[in-house]
């Protein structure tokens, strides 16, 4: 049993589908999409909070930033879980890294499971096609 503010997210400028990290949050055991506003101790912040998590199960997770609109979107189990305006954006300098945040500085939120199947797109994924992946693993 996972603690009870444990929650899992997605946190890249990247549109990312797979099974990604977590992190403590406000809310709990729900999936959740994060893009920070700046590279600051306290961003401003898009937030997108999805259904329930479900211990051991494996989910298809699917986040899109789309830099055109200025939304980002979350698909759990490619069905829409929100939306959010992102309030800035800024140019990160360093690895895409999985399995672990970077907060202030330290290395933080270690993953403890697996990953799978994770790809990255250089623009954003129409909610067809993110239909599409999902599908495709089914």
């Amino acid at each position: 049993m996972q603690p009870v503010r444990e929650c899992w997210q997605i946190s890249s400028h990247l549109v990312a589908s797979g099974r990604l990290p977590k992190t403590e949050v406000a809310q709990c055991r729900k999936w959740q999409f994060t893009i920070n506003g700046s590279d600051a101790a306290s961003p401003a912040q898009a937030v997108i909070t999805g259904p329930a998590a479900a211990s051991g199960t494996w989910t298809h997770l699917v986040g899109v930033y789309d830099a055109a609109s200025g939304q980002a979107s979350l698909f759990v189990n490619g069905t829409p879980a929100g939306t959010a305006a992102v309030p800035a954006t800024f140019n990160g300098t360093g690895s895409f890294i999985l399995g672990r945040a970077l907060s202030g500085g330290t290395q933080d939120d270690y993953w403890n499971g697996s990953l799978s199947d994770v790809q990255t797109w250089t623009y954003a994924l129409t909610p067809d096609q993110v239909t599409a992946l999902y599908q495709q693993i089914q």
